[in-house]
């Protein structure tokens, strides 16, 4: 007991230490003014809630629909389906407004054949772009909050001949409330903060997580963007406070197929949207592909790897090969810490501390890595860490600490007590309970969480976009100096390649090894969590 209770506090340690002591570091700056135009500042938080308003108003009903006819109907091609939706999440947010801009920009490739042009630059652009990148996470989330759904309820429907709509909105979606409101929120947090898409076709339009950017990285004006970061924490703040008390999300381990016996008119439907939506995916991926394997796109598109060969030679190999490291050890090291949270918050002797792990942990769920990017440039700025691989992993860890350390609580959840009880008594020692016992019943639990903190760490630019040197600058990170200019999109669109190819490989090696491992009880399609 002595010992259980050792390692639930040193579990809380670690959390004060990665998530609470950064974001608290940027508490301490509130009321310092700093030299801001207010006339620029109020314009942008303006910007951010028009643009936000907007993208969640569009984002939350497009994700709902997508995935209801996905999960309720019978179409074919579900897996297909599912990887479509989700494809822009592979990529790193900017390498999204590249891929409108080559698309529908100036002499893009649908004026090229069609002759038509959207003016794309300011409040179009960031809007568009920003549902492109809030879609497939409101759709993953979605899909995992209808895993939530006691499937006998839904077959009782059947049977009673209620019609769907009324199964769906009387009996459903108040069942899964707190996550539905949770995805609401999600959408908001990543429309407000993200920079990246705002930085290509943001034009004119300056955001506050722009601004912010521009501050820290373009004037080096620390004081001013710690300012604007504070300004953006409160809200978000509240928003982790009333939100986050309660889980928003679960993830089921035992998964039964929904008998869709009279969804005819949901399948029909899913027919009709389901590749309208899908396509505006192939069509991103197509814009990186065309500007990646062409010489001189738009002036000339003969097909040509010079560019594939470039960003694969000095000095971008050294800028991915530090991606792949700190991607690497942070899903290592971040799988380590967040089942180690978990268990110590599902399985923990103190209830007190298990609600307190529960409640920090879950935190990073809310608050955006731009930050975690100032709380940690604060506390390290000026000290031996600050730029180094370890502060890049840990930002990164904590950037992503909430998303996998609730699929992991859920799963311990349905650890039998009584097996624990048992080691319990036998006295069984805690490395061979955790070899023999934990790890083979956590081992496809712990594939997603490496595979998600790996995949996000390769395409994120929020966090680490204030921790990193020239030496240990991340591959996603090269776009931000590209900053839209066209001579530079053959570039752009080959990284985003390279990193789109990585994670879509990780994708397919670790679903491949769960189907191997678990065939008889998974879905087809994609079941992992995120950010």
């Amino acid at each position: 007991m002595k010992k259980s209770a050792a390692m639930s506090w040193f579990a809380l340690a670690i959390l004060i230490l990665i998530i609470v002591f950064p974001l608290l570091s940027i508490l301490s700056v509130i009321g310092n003014e700093a030299e801001i135009d207010k006339y620029e500042l109020l314009s942008a938080i303006k910007e951010s809630l028009l643009t936000t308003g907007i993208v969640v108003l569009v984002t939350f009903p497009l994700s709902l629909t997508c995935a209801v006819l996905l999960y309720f109907s019978n179409i074919q091609l579900k897996a297909l389906f599912s990887i479509l939706c989700i494809l822009p999440m592979f990529l790193p947010p900017i390498s999204i407004g590249f891929g409108l801009l080559s698309f529908f920009g100036k002499n893009g490739l649908l004026f090229q054949l069609f002759g038509i042009r959207l003016n794309l630059l300011g409040k179009l652009g960031i809007i568009s772009g920003h549902i492109l990148y809030t879609f497939p996470i409101a759709f993953l989330l979605f899909i995992n909050a209808f895993r939530q759904l006691d499937i006998s309820v839904y077959e009782s429907s059947l049977l009673l001949k209620i019609p769907f709509h009324k199964y769906f909105f009387r009996i459903a979606l108040p069942k899964i409330k707190r996550t539905v409101l949770a995805i609401f929120f999600q959408i908001i947090i990543m429309s407000f903060s993200e920079y990246g898409i705002c930085l290509v076709v943001g034009g004119r339009t300056k955001t506050l997580s722009l601004l912010v950017y521009r501050f820290v990285i373009g004037r080096l004006d620390f004081k001013a963007g710690l300012y604007l970061g504070s300004i953006a924490l409160l809200p978000l703040t509240i928003l982790s406070v009333s939100n986050l008390v309660s889980p928003p999300i679960r993830q089921t381990i035992i998964y039964r197929q929904f008998i869709s016996a009279h969804m005819k008119t949901l399948t029909v439907v899913g027919y009709i949207v389901l590749p309208l939506v899908t396509m505006i995916s192939i069509l991103l991926v197509f814009s990186q592909l065309l500007m990646g394997f062409t010489s001189n796109y738009p002036i000339n598109t003969s097909i040509s790897l010079v560019h594939i060969k470039q960003v694969l030679s000095e000095p971008y190999i050294r800028y991915l090969a530090n991606s792949l490291i700190i991607s690497a050890f942070s899903s290592i090291l971040g799988c380590i810490l967040i089942t180690f949270v978990a268990y110590n918050a599902n399985k923990g002797p103190s209830k007190v501390v298990s609600k307190i792990l529960f409640f920090i942990a879950t935190i990073p769920y809310a608050i955006p890595g731009l930050l975690f990017g100032i709380g940690y440039l604060i506390v390290s700025r000026g000290r031996l860490l600050y730029g180094s691989y370890a502060i890049l992993i840990l930002a990164n860890i904590a950037h992503f600490f909430a998303s996998p350390f609730l699929l992991s609580y859920f799963t311990l959840s349905h650890f039998s007590p009584e097996i624990e009880d048992i080691l319990n008594i036998y006295a069984v020692p805690t490395w061979k309970k955790i070899k023999d016992i934990l790890i083979p019943y956590l081992k496809y639990t712990l594939l997603d969480i490496v595979f998600y903190i790996f995949t996000n760490s390769m395409i994120t630019i929020s966090a680490v976009a204030f921790l990193s040197t020239p030496h240990t600058m991340p591959y996603a990170l090269v776009l931000n100096s590209f900053e839209g200019e066209i001579e530079y999109l053959g570039k752009t669109a080959s990284i985003s390649v390279v990193i789109l190819t990585i994670n879509l490989l990780l994708f397919f090696l670790i679903n491949r090894i769960k189907r191997l491992g678990m065939s008889h009880n998974l879905p087809t399609e994609y079941s992992s969590m995120l950010d």
